[in-house]
C-alpha cells in the first residue's frame, strides 16, 4: 500500500454476477468511480472477482477520465491489473491483452513508459482501501453476495 494520501472520493456501484465465457462459472463484478481532489472524474474501474481452480484473482480494469493541465480532455487511458494474494500480501501485475472489450489496453511497454503508471498503482491502492468487495474477496474464503445475474 502507498503512504501517499489523496483527497479523492469514491463511489461504489452495486455488485453484479456474470458467467465466464470460457468455463461458464459464475463470478462477481465490482465497479465504481474515483473522483479527484476537486470532485472531477478521475477514473472508472471494473473488477472481475473470480475463483477459478481454487485461486482467487481480481482482474481490475482502470480507466483514467480526467483532463490535462490545459483542461483539455485527455485520451482515455485504460490499464488492466491482476491482483491476488501471495505470502500474505495482495500483489499486482499489469496485464496486457491485444483484444479487450474496453478498447485499446496499453501494452507492457506502453504501460511502463506511460507518465500515468504511478497514478494507476495509486488508484489501485485507493480502490483496495475503499471498495467494499475487492479486499474482502481476496482476504476471505467467502464470495460476496450479488443481487442479480447478468448474462454475457
Amino acid at each position: 500500500m502507498s503512504d501517499m494520501s489523496y483527497n479523492w472520493s469514491f463511489e461504489s456501484f452495486p455488485i453484479e454476477t456474470s458467467k465466464c465465457a470460457c468455463c461458464g462459472e459464475s463470478f462477481q463484478i465490482a465497479s465504481g468511480m474515483i473522483y479527484g481532489d476537486a470532485g472531477d472524474d478521475l477514473a472508472i474501474y471494473v473488477a472481475n472477482l473470480a475463483d477459478h481452480s481454487g485461486e482467487k484473482r481480481v482482474i481490475l480494469h482502470i480507466g483514467l477520465l480526467g483532463k490535462d493541465r490545459k483542461r483539455m480532455k485527455r485520451k482515455k487511458n485504460f490499464v488492466t491489473l491482476a491482483l491476488w494474494r501471495y505470502e500474505g500480501k495482495v500483489v499486482t501485475s499489469v496485464v496486457t491483452e491485444p483484444e479487450d472489450p474496453l478498447g485499446h489496453l496499453m501494452t507492457r511497454e506502453e504501460a511502463l513508459q506511460s507518465p500515468f503508471i504511478s497514478l494507476f498503482f495509486e488508484i489501485d491502492d485507493f480502490i483496495l482501501e475503499n471498495d467494499p468487495y475487492i479486499r474482502p474477496f481476496l482476504d476471505d474464503d467467502s464470495t460476496p453476495e450479488a443481487p442479480e445475474e447478468k448474462q454475457e
